[in-house]
């Protein structure tokens, strides 16, 4: 039996995980999820760029995005306003985007001591990444800031097992997952084509290839070589498009609608 432990969004991209009980789900990912960035000299800013964004928390409250950072106040955003226009440049394609203005931007700069500006997508923008396994959401619109698919799945026998292999266990948010499942055999993720839930289906795209990010630890944002080095000895690629070394799997929607922590996958 194949279930949904775990459901997060990401309010701001990179910034710290929101659990959620149940979302929906359409064709451009989870509702909430990473439809804010923080950008720099007009590019959205990841958490290689700037690791402070490990400790900034963004979670919606009706229409309002509330900001939390250590040792700083809470920032209230009305999500509604408009914003002023603009546009990123983003893998070829034009990314309409919207400035949250000045006092969003001094108390996002203030506490992560860059000058930073946030900025919401806008409207739908096709999506440019062409490789061949990502002929399934190339040049598909896309009204999320995500880098190479609208949803990342990851399941909890494949942390297991990874984790047995360290000296140093780490949790799943070193991941940044939006759906966490248990009740497959680890990595067995790998294979399956299709993700049928009682009203979302999810479609395999490709895996998810892992960066420097997830050694940053969650707590400190120091970084090491773990869990990276230990995936990388027996979960690479050799025709790998972004390192090489695997860990979930990125999935397009198939069937839009509301998921829930607790629904078992269709047999």
């Amino acid at each position: 039996m194949v279930e949904v432990t775990g459901l997060y969004i990401y309010p701001v991209k990179g910034a710290r995980p929101v659990a959620v009980d149940s979302v929906t789900v359409d064709g451009s990912g989870l509702a909430g999820d990473r439809q804010f960035a923080v950008f720099q000299d007009g590019k959205r800013c990841n958490l290689k760029q700037l690791p402070g964004l490990m400790f900034l928390t963004a979670r919606w409250q009706g229409t309002v995005l509330e900001l939390l950072y250590p040792e700083h106040e809470p920032f209230s955003l009305q999500t509604d306003q408009p914003g002023t226009p603009g546009v990123e440049q983003f893998r070829g394609a034009d990314t309409p985007t919207a400035d949250m203005g000045d006092r969003a931007a001094n108390w996002l700069s203030n506490a992560l001591g860059e000058s930073v500006r946030l900025c919401r997508i806008a409207a739908p923008a096709p999506f440019i990444i062409p490789l061949p396994e990502f002929t399934a959401v190339h040049g598909r619109e896309q009204q999320r800031f995500v880098d190479a698919a609208p949803v990342m799945l990851a399941n909890t026998a494949s942390l297991d097992d990874l984790n047995q292999r360290l000296q140093q266990p780490v949790e799943m948010d070193r991941f940044r997952p939006n759906i966490v499942i248990s009740g497959l055999a680890a990595y067995a993720e790998d294979e399956l084509q299709t993700f049928p839930f009682s009203q979302v289906e999810l479609a395999r795209v490709a895996p998810c290839e892992r960066c420097a990010v997830v050694t940053m630890d969650p707590v400190s944002a120091e970084t090491g070589k773990e869990p990276l080095a230990t995936l990388a000895a027996y979960r690479r690629r050799e025709n790998h498009y972004a390192g090489g070394v695997m860990f979930g799997s990125y999935l397009s929607v198939a069937s839009p609608g509301e998921l829930a922590v607790g629904e078992v996958m269709k047999q």
